[in-house]
């Protein structure tokens, strides 16, 4: 199951994971005072972002015109809608502390406790998807291994099934020939006792 759209979609994720270390390191300058650095760093995240935009809309593009079952499709719709979601928290987190033109702790992370609660909720929510994700793609690719281990016995018994139809038809022959040998046995012997009766 690990075909393009996975890794496109990994690729994503790592983007997302990637974007949200640049938030951070961005606000962590920003309560620094270091204004530039917040700002570079700002820029970064924007363009990260876009090309996250881009990412979404082309797996979403790919997805609908994939051939995959119906329950893997639903599988990665719910991947990709956790995704945007992550997308969509990006956005908030751009608007966040670095924006603010105060750089003391306490005007440039307002309710710094509860926002780390709140991150930690997250990334245990986070966890326990990809925890999720993972033991089904697990079970996707055990799932595989079986099927192909039932077409492989499907094969050998379909053998076994054509050597036995050979080996009953062989033996048909060998018992028609049996019967036909001793046909003429039985006529000869007749014929050779008429014989010496007449000769008699």
């Amino acid at each position: 199951m690990n075909d393009g759209w996975l890794a496109r979609f990994e690729e994503a994720e790592e983007l997302v994971d990637d974007a949200f270390a640049t938030v951070r390191e961005r606000d962590s300058c920003a309560a620094l005072g270091s204004s530039p650095e917040a700002a570079r760093l700002t820029a970064a995240v924007m363009r990260k972002a876009d090309t996250l935009t881009s990412k979404l809309d082309a797996l979403r593009t790919d997805l609908s015109d994939a051939v995959v079952t119906e329950r893997e499709s639903r599988r990665r719709e719910n991947m990709l809608r956790e995704l945007r979601t992550r997308s969509d928290d990006l956005a908030l987190a751009m608007n966040g502390p670095s924006t603010s033109p105060l750089t003391s702790p306490a005007h440039v992370y307002p309710g710094e406790s509860h926002r780390v609660d709140v991150d930690e909720d997250n990334e245990d929510n986070r966890s326990i998807l990809q925890l999720q994700r993972n033991l089904m793609r697990e079970q996707d690719e055990e799932l595989e291994e079986l099927s192909r281990v039932v077409t492989s016995t499907k094969h050998i018994g379909l053998a076994v099934g054509e050597e036995l139809d050979l080996h009953a038809r062989l033996l048909d022959d060998l018992e028609t020939d049996v019967e036909r040998s001793g046909s003429m046995l039985r006529r000869a012997h007749a014929l050779a006792r008429r014989g010496y009766e007449n000769s008699g």
